[in-house]
């Protein structure tokens, strides 16, 4: 045991800078479970001793042990060490990869702590959510039966270094919150979910037995764990159009999860076990790819509800998806109106950054689709300036949608007294400056700013 050791006691207690200190275990008295199972009854709790147990011979492992204070019978232990170990498994759909697991009682588990934000996979085996890991004794996952388990333990590893390395994200909630996934649920079925078990994803079975039937593709679950960056940051209430933002951002960032991970992206949700929808061509699948045009679920007199899909929300999401198409790759066309736009693609790398930004810091609550139109411009304006190519192009690309002059942001008249009215004045197409009314700059160290991505008219009398 660790506290047999002089070295390691010497150790702690320069560490924790008190000559006190020891591993020696010292008991605590408190309420333990005795049958763990997540459902946190009243009747399953005891009192007991704790400790705290390290040893010191090979495997090197410490455990929490909680005595019965009655009887004397070990209630419940769970291990305290987390040993982070590099191992491999078969996929469902990506070959072998490298996949990252806990040591536990001589026991790989699918529970990533090898960072700060833990990422862990249970094992649903058909059923509701369950902590049980799943596990393997060498480490390698190659069995049929382990290839679900080791696709969803890559595909949270690829959302995890996604977010993190993009966008210096850490977890969903930003604060290395734990990622948890609750894989193979409810054998007959066909979902994936976020915040059905809370602040955590579930991935159902499919109709069939097979790996390859799951709901757990790079994509999908990239696009759960958006769903739970959203709830954090913008809170974009789940129904009509603001709904319909909600479930295209989880596209788009499952789609760039799977661009990070597989260094390419197919434009389609799911595709690996059967795509569901497609940024290229909605119309293909039944979804709009302009505002009210064909396939769009009018929202208007609209009762969300779970037989209308809350008003249409993963139908009308194609609206946003297929922007972020044109802003990526490019295309001219005319829109169900017959309405001509001509898009210049400005990588999925660059419009990535601008519509995470446009998440982070400009939509929230019931904003609809002329709101994300504005929060894309303005991302577009802080990274890269208001006669920027970017911004043009992001104009381009919602006008290619049909979404364009519903805004009152459209054309802008600003009057008033500057900066006490504000520093910014932005429009998505024309600002006006002292057209008919008075438009003055006092005299301050702040600097005013009229922008609008397609001019800005300065009036006589400004």
């Amino acid at each position: 045991y660790l506290w047999q050791n002089d070295a390691l006691e010497n150790e702690l207690k320069r560490t924790e800078e008190n000559s006190q200190a020891t591993y020696f275990p010292k008991g605590e008295l408190q309420y333990t479970p005795n049958n763990f199972d997540g459902t946190f009854k009243g009747e399953d709790y005891r009192l007991g001793w704790t400790f705290k147990i390290y040893t010191d011979d090979r495997e090197v492992s410490a455990k929490f042990v909680a005595i019965d204070a009655l009887t004397g019978n070990v209630n419940y232990y769970h291990d305290i060490s987390m040993s982070c170990v590099t191992g491999s498994g078969t996929t469902a759909w990506q070959g072998s990869r490298t996949l990252h697991t806990r040591l536990s009682g001589g026991t790989h588990q699918s529970h990533n702590d090898c960072q700060t934000t833990d990422l862990i996979v249970y094992n649903c085996n058909g059923n509701g959510a369950t902590n049980t890991y799943y596990t393997d004794a060498n480490n390698v996952w190659t069995a049929t039966t382990q290839q679900s388990a080791a696709q969803a333990q890559f595909g949270i590893e690829g959302t995890y270094d996604y977010f993190n390395g993009v966008h210096a994200r850490q977890s969903w909630n930003g604060s290395s919150g734990d990622m948890i996934a609750y894989n193979n649920a409810f054998a007959g079925s066909n979902n994936a979910c976020w915040g059905c078990t809370g602040n955590s994803t579930i991935y159902y079975a499919g109709n069939t037995s097979a790996s390859t039937d799951d709901w757990n593709t790079v994509d999908i679950m990239g696009h759960e764990f958006t769903h739970g960056v959203t709830q954090d940051e913008a809170g974009l209430i789940y129904n009509k159009e603001s709904g319909a933002l909600n479930e295209s951002f989880s596209d788009i960032f499952g789609d760039m999860v799977e661009s990070y991970t597989l260094s390419n992206n197919d434009w389609l949700v799911g595709a690996d076990r059967g795509a569901i929808r497609s940024f290229i061509s909605p119309n293909t699948y039944g979804d709009p790819d302009t505002y009210n045009g064909t396939n769009y679920k009018t929202t208007v007199g609209c009762t969300p509800s779970s037989g209308n899909d809350q008003c249409g929300v993963h139908s009308n999401s194609s609206i946003q998806n297929h922007m972020f198409y044109l802003l990526s790759n490019g295309g001219s066309g005319t829109t169900d109106f017959g309405v001509a736009y001509n898009v210049s693609g400005i990588t999925r790398f660059t419009a990535r950054d601008i519509g995470y930004r446009a998440l982070v810091f400009y939509l929230s609550g019931s904003d609809g689709f002329i709101d994300a139109r504005e929060a894309w411009l303005r991302a577009a304006f802080d990274l890269y300036g208001g006669c920027s190519n970017e911004i043009i192009q992001v104009g381009n690309a919602w006008r290619a949608v049909g979404v364009e002059s519903q805004s009152a942001q459209y054309n802008v008249n600003a009057c008033g007294t500057y900066p006490a009215a504000g520093t910014y004045r932005q429009a998505i197409h024309q600002l006006s400056v002292a057209n008919g009314c008075a438009t003055n700059i006092t005299a301050s160290a702040t600097t005013v700013y009229f922008s609008a991505t397609d001019r800005v008219v300065l009036y006589p009398g400004f």
